[in-house]
């Protein structure tokens, strides 16, 4: 017979579970076993103390999943495993006990959920105690702590709802209190004395800081009056209970958006934890466009602003800051990775923009996943969105002297994972150093950070290929030469580096400054010169397109390439000698020309080859001949110059003719008087002569230009150089 009561019973429960149908993913089926009973314990959950950032042991979930990727065990009971993790369940297998030291809570049941009407009768069935709050006949609770009115629905019963129907609440084993500000009930198991009191600290917690803070922002739960689950009245309902994992679960079956929800805490948990878990059920009262609240590219978002709203509500318990290397350590994962570590670390984002455009962001972003995704809904919150915010976020997450922004802001030490590089030449005259990733996923970033600590490291040249297209070219071939091979970047098709970004910071004599370099395509440092002496360089790459779906970003040509060598590039100073013996052999003509003070100046910008302008030389200079009819000697300065001097160095050519060397010419056309055969003649020196002239000089070692070289044809002259660069004092 059916009475009245089971109908309203019956509506409650069809009103309930109107609020959201779930999504649901079909997965194979795996056996499970009762519930067995325990003793009633609690786990104390010690503070982070945390040092550097290094590779942290696998969680359990870590552990479950690659399992399940080996092959080990099937999904469905990995799906399971989760669960008894979370519950400390000692169903769990021993070698999946991982290190969940860190992380805030369990989100096992919300998979649960989303995958119910795909599992098998006997995983429901082993999951439905789980799914039903603890203070109910039925719950994983009472049937682990031994309540006599406990029990389990009948086998297959109701196999595709997912609660067994919860009835009343049991108050032979439990007790509880209500908020005075905040509109909550918080439940305690009676038989735990200590309980009372930390129930009671928690509801002070939630009157004077919890509740009015995240509820002013984000408004209040929804009521659970309707929901045959949710308790003895419409209060959100929090339980202490003795979970290894705490977690917060919408209440409707199998709703998984716009709906109530109830709280299970550790009672050891800090009131950082209620603060996160209350964040879990303002989260779930929208009605999320694409998938469940905690689903799809929403669930990063779910931890990352829950795990913001610790901080929001606790600025100085800091827990945040050890779930911070989750994401700094691995800085080429998707923003929206979801891996039971990586999207707590991802409160970064939240924090940072909050921070900078003020906490309501953090509203709209919610506001937005009801007509967007969650991606979508960020980019369509923050000022500039991610094509603006992106790059600025990355550099900050750097997070080191001088730009340690987190640390001022918040005492927040840890940092972004770098690839670090000691640009050593180690004995040759040119390196070539890998500066940039192969590829970024959309929303992730790397870092490279050079540190120069050669002193013969003398140039150095970054070529961008990030966006824009490096390539290799001939040196000269615009002008119909060809010295070398050299990179080069060109402008790139811009489909091909959409979402690219650059940031350099650059430390030169004890100074940082930082510079975009998205829009440039070539940065050259000639070490000689003060301002150019490169310290360290830490260059920040970028993808800021999170379309289309799947975007990943790579170079258009060639990786970002840093290139260093010991050739000079601001100024060379040595001498330049020549011999010419002309006539014949009984009494030749024989000039004498040195340059004994030369010095060349930098004249263009750029280290990949460097022109050189003459600053300073005196030629002297004789003749001396013919059975001694030919005969005079002087000296004049070369500058100004009358004629033409060139000194061109090939820094950074690669391959080819200029590699490690110089080429140059020069001519002057000034007057000079001697004596030919007796008589005074008035003429440049030899006329059509070049007093410095070489394809390509090489250099030694150290960077120097020491040695002759005379020019193959008959009657032609001899040179010696010694030119040595020279660096600004």
């Amino acid at each position: 017979m059916v009475t009245s009561a089971t109908r309203r019973f019956a509506l409650g429960f069809w009103l309930c579970c109107l609020l959201l149908p779930a999504t649901l993913v079909r997965e194979p089926s795996v056996a499970a076993s009762a519930p067995q009973a325990l003793a009633v314990s609690h786990r104390a959950f010690l503070p982070i103390v945390s040092g550097p950032s290094s590779a942290p042991p696998p969680t359990s979930f870590e552990l479950i999943d690659a399992a399940v990727t080996a092959g080990t065990i099937s999904s469905e009971t990995g799906l399971l495993y989760k669960v008894y993790n979370t519950f400390a369940d000692p169903r769990l297998p021993p070698r999946y006990h991982g290190d969940d030291s860190k992380l805030p809570d369990s989100h096992a049941l919300d998979y649960a959920l989303q995958r119910w009407d795909s599992l098998s009768s006997p995983t429901r069935e082993a999951l439905r105690p789980f799914l039903t709050p603890p203070v109910y006949s039925g719950s994983w609770y009472a049937l682990r702590y031994g309540s006599s009115a406990s029990g389990s629905a009948p086998a297959n019963a109701f196999a595709l709802d997912t609660y067994p129907i919860c009835g009343t609440a049991n108050r032979d084993l439990w007790t509880s209190d209500n908020g005075r500000v905040a509109y909550v009930k918080i439940w305690w198991p009676k038989a735990d004395l200590a309980a009372a009191d930390i129930a009671r600290a928690f509801l002070t917690e939630m009157d004077g800081k919890i509740w009015p803070t995240l509820t002013s922002l984000m408004g209040t739960p929804l009521s659970d009056g309707a929901c045959p689950c949710g308790g003895d009245d419409e209060r959100l309902d929090i339980y202490l209970a003795p979970v290894d994992r705490s977690y917060e679960e919408p209440l409707s079956p199998p709703g998984c958006k716009h709906t109530p929800g109830f709280i299970v805490l550790n009672p050891a948990s800090a009131p950082v934890s209620l603060a996160h878990e209350f964040m879990h059920v303002l989260q779930d009262t929208y009605a999320t466009a694409n998938s469940c609240v905690y689903a799809g590219d929403y669930a990063w978002l779910c931890e990352a602003t829950a795990v913001w709203a610790e901080n929001r509500v606790y600025p100085a318990a800091n827990r945040e800051h050890g779930l911070a290397t989750y994401f700094l350590d691995n800085p080429r994962l998707k923003l929206d990775e979801k891996n039971d570590a990586h999207e707590y670390g991802a409160y970064l984002l939240p924090w940072y923009v909050s921070s900078t455009q003020g906490n309501p962001v953090i509203r709209t972003m919610w506001d937005n996943t009801t007509s967007n995704g969650g991606l979508d809904a960020v980019d369509k919150a923050i000022q500039g969105g991610f094509s603006e915010v992106w790059p600025r976020f990355i550099a900050y997450n750097w997070n080191r002297t001088p730009y340690d922004y987190y640390k001022q802001w918040d005492g927040m030490p840890y940092s972004a994972k770098e690839e670090t590089v000691e640009v050593s030449l180690g004995g040759a005259g040119l390196k070539e150093f890998t500066a940039g990733p192969p590829r970024l996923v959309a929303l992730s970033a790397s870092y490279y950070h050079f540190k120069f600590t050669d002193p013969k490291v003398r140039s150095v040249a970054f070529y961008n290929g990030w966006s824009f297209k490096v390539v290799k070219k001939a040196l000269g071939q615009d002008q119909g030469q060809d010295y070398g091979q050299i990179y080069a970047a060109q402008a790139a098709d811009p489909e091909q580096v959409k979402g690219a970004s650059v940031t350099a910071y650059i430390k030169i004599d004890g100074n940082w400054r930082k510079e975009d370099w998205t829009k440039k395509g070539e940065a050259d440092f000639c070490l000689d010169k003060k301002d150019e002496r490169l310290q360290e360089l830490v260059i920040i790459y970028g993808n800021s397109a999170h379309k289309p779906a799947g975007n990943v970003l790579s170079p258009p040509g060639e990786r970002p390439v840093l290139m260093a060598s010991n050739i000079g590039c601001w100024q060379w100073e040595g001498s330049v000698s020549t011999i010419l013996v002309e006539g014949g052999p009984s009494c030749p003509e024989v000039w004498h020309l040195n340059v004994p003070d030369m010095l060349w100046q930098r004249l263009n910008v750029g280290t990949t080859y460097v022109v050189y302008q003459l600053k300073r030389g005196t030629m002297t200079w004789s003749v001396e001949g013919d059975c001694g009819s030919t005969y005079g000697g002087g000296s004049f300065s070369l500058v100004p110059v009358e004629g033409n001097a060139i000194l061109m160095s090939g820094n950074l050519v690669f391959q080819g003719a200029l590699l490690n060397g110089l080429t140059g010419a020069a001519t002057s056309s000034h007057l000079i008087d001697y004596t030919f055969y007796d008589k005074p003649i008035t003429t440049v020196l030899t006329p059509g002569w070049a007093w410095l002239t070489k394809d390509t000089a090489k250099l030694n070692a150290q960077g120097n230009l020491v040695g002759s070289w005379e020019y193959p044809l008959e009657d032609s002259p001899t040179w010696t150089w010694n030119l040595r660069p020279k660096a600004e004092d």
